[in-house]
């Protein structure tokens, strides 16, 4: 269920092996309710896991374009529990409540 996310999360020690554990939990949780709700957004939720840190684990695992612009993110700002495209200043990735 955390797969990537939850590896690199634990490699780079801004989790622990029992914090990404309870968040499976959750997580598994919430899908039995008919909610899917990524792992990451669950950390950020409880309070594990920083917008910076996030981004950090998402850039990791990739190239992450703006919807809205097409830009390749690179040094994004962080609002509101929002991610913020450096180049068009919308919102490109929103953490919900889980």
């Amino acid at each position: 269920i955390s797969g990537l996310f939850g590896h690199i999360a634990l490699e780079r020690g801004f989790i622990t092996r029992k914090q990404l554990d309870e968040g499976i939990r959750r997580q598994m949780s919430l899908e039995l309710e008919g909610r899917s709700v990524k792992i990451g957004q669950i950390l950020i939720h409880q309070g594990i896991l920083s917008l910076e840190n996030f981004w950090e684990i998402v850039h990791a695992q990739g190239d992450f374009q703006c919807g809205n612009c097409g830009h390749r993110l690179d040094k994004p700002r962080f609002e509101s529990g929002a991610i913020i495209c450096e180049k068009c200043g919308k919102p490109v990735l929103k953490i919900d409540a889980a």
